[in-house]
């Protein structure tokens, strides 16, 4: 562990990084409470109807998600070009070791990259981290979890002018921390205190980056409330941060609920340069917020007025065919046969020349049949305003009905244009990957 921070200098930074971390996770949490209703959307989960009533969910978010995943999934190759003449063999050899590392079977950086993208769509961010080991030399690219991410809340669009961002949600057993400690990288008494239990426990403002994310499983009927048991070991949550604190950029890990923290260092000292390993790029920039609107923001309205017109349609279906009815007590001697069945009988006290006409009234709206057709052209409406409003045409979903190939044309180009705003800023994040890639290569091979 190096010895250019005190242990009293590290504690300031942990007392001043665990108030960061509070305030980041606090800041985001009423935006993915709105992001969570997108992904309930896209795995189908809906609210228990009334009585009587349907409560169908419709598939209206998750073909929205899915062909613009389709229409941005294209990876992007980042080439290293020489500077000057003299240094055409080291791009060479850059580019050979990118090529190569970025298509591992065990770690393909382009569905890394696809992952991000679907991320992105719901949330509006991709993140990513990318740092490298030294011995022996390993570079690490890594998609982030917006559900994991914190950064600075006043921060702005810009990730690399935070003061602070990390993640939460590093699972790490007793065993792997106790063989960190012994190997020097983890602090040996603040381990002890952690594997002891030592240490607050469960505050609730420290709670929520886990809680969040397991509530996303709901809709799949996953069953999150599970201990580790199964494990044969105690599990910790860990959370990672690199901050300016004290005029120095610094890395630190920690257990947020127990308050303790196990490994501080000087960024620059742990990965040979001082420049922050987190890049992230907007699917709508916003240059004084980072979690700006997605593209499910934009959809999510008309998926709902869909989804709740198909259903009231159900609904005044399901009244036409099973509409109530005013009975005469007196002269029906068991309303429950009134309930269709083959060969049904219905009992009546019928006097000798009385019409049944009034023995039994069902109530009809006078707009019933009207109903159907207005609530279908209504839906259509909703599906040609996605269509314009998104860029996701019927054309761009490989259905498109147009009798001219340049109206086709000129769809995929609108739809090409929209999707290009996307682009721009991930295109952006990526050459900082690549810069930072061959930083890394550069300070650790």
């Amino acid at each position: 562990m190096s010895n250019s921070l005190t242990k009293q200098q590290k504690d300031n930074i942990f007392e001043l990084a665990y108030k960061m971390a509070v305030a980041g996770i606090q800041h985001k949490k009423r935006r993915f409470d709105d992001i969570r209703m997108s992904v309930d959307m896209y795995n189908g989960w809906v609210r228990p109807a009334l009585r009587g009533r349907f409560s169908v969910p419709m598939p209206v978010m998750g073909g929205f998600v899915d062909t613009l995943l389709s229409k941005i999934d294209e990876p992007i190759r980042i080439n290293f070009n020489k500077g000057e003449t003299a240094d055409y063999r080291k791009a060479l050899k850059v580019q050979a070791a990118w090529d190569k590392e970025s298509s591992q079977t065990d770690n393909d950086w382009s569905d890394e990259a696809l992952t991000e993208k679907k991320f992105a769509i719901f949330t509006g961010r991709g993140i990513a981290q990318n740092y490298a080991e030294s011995s022996p030399y390993k570079s690490h690219f890594e998609i982030i979890s917006p559900w994991d991410f914190f950064c600075e809340p006043r921060g702005g669009g810009k990730l690399e002018n935070h003061i602070f961002r990390g993640k939460s949600n590093i699972f790490r057993d007793k065993e792997q921390i106790y063989e960190t400690m012994q190997n020097g990288i983890y602090d040996m008494a603040n381990g002890r205190d952690l594997l002891s239990g030592s240490g607050l426990k469960e505050k609730q403002e420290t709670v929520e980056e886990l809680r969040q994310k397991e509530e996303l499983l709901r809709a799949l009927n996953i069953n999150t409330d599970l201990s580790y048991g199964y494990l044969g070991s105690d599990m910790y949550n860990l959370t990672e941060m690199e901050l300016r604190a004290f005029g120095k950029r610094v890395y630190i890990l920690f257990d947020i609920r127990a308050k303790i923290w196990l490994r501080c260092e000087e960024l620059k000292e742990m990965r040979g340069h001082d420049n922050w390993t987190y890049t992230s790029w907007a699917t709508h920039p916003d240059g004084d917020n980072f979690w700006s609107k997605s593209p499910c923001d934009d959809m999510r309205p008309t998926a709902e007025g869909i989804q709740l017109g198909i259903n009231q349609l159900y609904d005044a279906m399901n009244i036409r065919n099973w509409p109530q009815r005013l009975v005469d007590i007196r002269r029906i001697v068991d309303p429950d046969q009134l309930n269709w069945r083959p060969y049904g009988i219905i009992e009546v006290n019928r006097a000798p020349g009385e019409s049944l006409d009034n023995y039994v009234k069902t109530f009809r709206d006078a707009n019933d049949a009207s109903l159907p057709t207005v609530q279908i052209n209504l839906l259509e409406f909703l599906k040609g305003f996605v269509s314009r409003e998104t860029g996701v045409t019927p054309s761009a979903q490989g259905k498109g009905d147009e009798t001219q190939a340049t109206i086709l044309v000129s769809n995929l180009k609108q739809v090409s244009d929209r999707l290009g705003l996307y682009s721009k800023s991930y295109i952006k994040a990526y050459k900082q990957r690549g810069k930072l890639y061959l930083l890394n290569l550069k300070e650790n091979i």
